[in-house]
């Protein structure tokens, strides 16, 4: 077995055991979300959405980058190790105690107070971020993905029923809070036993200087999206009021879990993969090439039926009296589709080891994206997430600049996997839409089942037509048991791709 044979197969292995993980941790939290939002009002969910954005930013502060490092460098040691977790546990520590004091001063610069004491809680799953950093890093850098899945998951089950609970004894915003500490809890234990590794004492200098030369890109990269997702949220809040922000953050979440059900398990892995082919660039075109032709492919047909089946699905899951959650639904859809390759580009450039060139491009960018949500707030929240929808898209050309000369492509390479899967979602899109407009007398749920029926099918299709190749490298990444049905229903055309 060649070794591009052997990383392709360790590859796609560790994707679908992710893609499980995701399945389980996500389709549970969903179901947690439908019953939260028939017991919580939008207010909570605005509240809680205002404790945990911050929190973001502080995880990017107290890792500094070391657990990428890890991941990606050639070679690492005991004494790299314990000083990269030395320093996680202090910054940890300083950071979850900066919370606590800073935190009534945030809620009233917001204006939601009572938001303070929820922010201080969190805290404390800073200090658990720090304290698993090292393990994480080292499962992710042997490709432990299955590992990870299993406890991930088992940490998101029973973080999903303590927010049920808390919720049906009157918690409100608490049981949306609690939901990400007890997770975040769990999966340090987890991790700490899984990974059978345990801290030296002693700290290096050196070490910690190489580090931190690496990691400063790394922490200015995640700064600047943790900033842009803070200020968006408080202008959000400031412009609009909680209740408006608790619209958004249900109609994000309905987003985000069609998103993690479909690509993110590609994401974790890639950044992991590409260290390991840094050095041939023929093989790193390849397998970035393939990653971001599946990325865009699989998570296209999701957004689209979101797209088109917004009012719909919002109003089946949570209720009528959530539907202005359906307005923003498809604007967030094409932010999702557009943006899906952000992450497949990041884990390239901080895998190879150019994360300067990622922080000087999204710094660009996301300062762009401010100055459009400071200005569209005043015409209200479609017009906000249009803005951002449109941000995405020249995001997602633009991306090439910094991708091509890393590997060896032309942009117009890095492009076309974004490019190709426009046609498919516009016929996708209007055949969802049609047949969901023709069965608008039926019930509901079957309305939706014949809606997303169109679109999957329809997408497929045209997928097949139009981009075989694309499709091909789908299929090659699933089980043959998978792939080989798959292949004989969409006929020859993908089989001689």
């Amino acid at each position: 077995m060649s070794d591009d044979t052997g990383l392709a197969r360790h590859t796609s292995i560790s994707v679908l055991w992710m893609t499980a993980q995701r399945w389980v941790t996500r389709l549970g939290g969903f179901l947690t979300i439908i019953i939260l939002t028939r017991i919580l009002s939008p207010e909570d969910f605005g509240v809680a959405a205002t404790a945990t954005t911050l929190l973001p930013l502080i995880y990017v502060l107290a890792d500094a980058g070391f657990s990428a490092y890890l991941v990606q460098a050639d070679d690492v040691d005991e004494r790299t190790l314990a000083t990269a977790f030395w320093f996680s546990l202090g910054s940890g520590l300083l950071l979850a105690g900066a919370i606590a004091v800073a935190a009534p001063f945030i809620g009233s610069a917001l204006g939601v107070p009572e938001a303070a004491p929820l922010l201080q809680v969190m805290g404390l799953s800073v200090l658990a971020v720090a304290l698993g950093s090292v393990p994480v890093a080292l499962l992710r850098r042997a490709m432990e993905f299955r590992k990870l899945a299993l406890l991930e998951a088992n940490a998101a089950i029973i973080a999903q029923v303590v927010a049920i609970a808390v919720a049906l004894t009157g918690g409100g915003a608490w049981a949306l809070v609690l939901q990400v500490l007890c997770g975040q809890l769990i999966v340090l234990v987890s991790v700490w036993i899984v990974a059978r590794w345990r801290p030296h004492p002693g700290f290096s200098f050196a070490r910690f200087k190489v580090m931190v030369d690496f990691g400063l890109h790394v922490v200015g990269s995640g700064l600047v999206y943790a900033l842009r997702v803070w200020a968006e949220t408080a202008i959000v809040v400031a412009g609009l009021g909680v209740r408006e922000m608790g619209y958004l953050s249900i109609a994000q979440r309905l987003v985000q879990t069609a998103q993690d059900l479909s690509i993110s398990a590609l994401l974790p892995v890639s950044m992991a993969a590409f260290a390991k082919i840094r050095d041939s660039v023929d093989r790193l075109r390849g397998a970035y090439l393939r990653a971001s032709s599946v990325a865009y492919a699989v998570i296209t047909p999701l957004m689209v039926f979101l797209a088109v089946a917004a009012p719909e699905v919002v109003q089946l899951l949570f209720g009528a009296d959530k539907a202005e959650s359906a307005h923003v639904v498809p604007a967030l859809a094409v932010m999702a589709i557009a943006g899906v390759g952000w992450a497949v580009d990041q884990a390239l450039l901080v895998g190879t080891g150019h994360p300067g060139r990622w922080f000087a491009f999204i710094a660009t960018i996301y300062s762009l994206a401010l100055l459009v949500s400071l200005y569209l707030v005043q015409f209200g929240l479609m017009a906000v997430v249009v803005g951002w929808a449109t941000i995405a898209t020249v995001e997602a050309l633009l991306r090439s600049i910094p991708v091509a000369p890393v590997i060896g492509a032309t942009r117009w390479q890095v492009i076309l996997p974004f490019l190709g899967v426009v046609p498919t979602a516009i016929v996708a899109g209007a055949v969802g839409w049609g047949v969901l407009h023709l069965a608008d007398p039926l019930p509901l749920v079957l309305e939706i089942f014949l809606g997303g029926a169109a679109v999957g099918i329809t997408y497929l299709l045209a997928l097949a037509v139009l981009r075989p190749k694309t499709t091909a490298t789908v299929l090659s990444v699933l089980p043959g048991r998978i792939a080989g049905p798959a292949r004989a229903v969409l006929g020859r055309r993908v089989r001689g791709a």
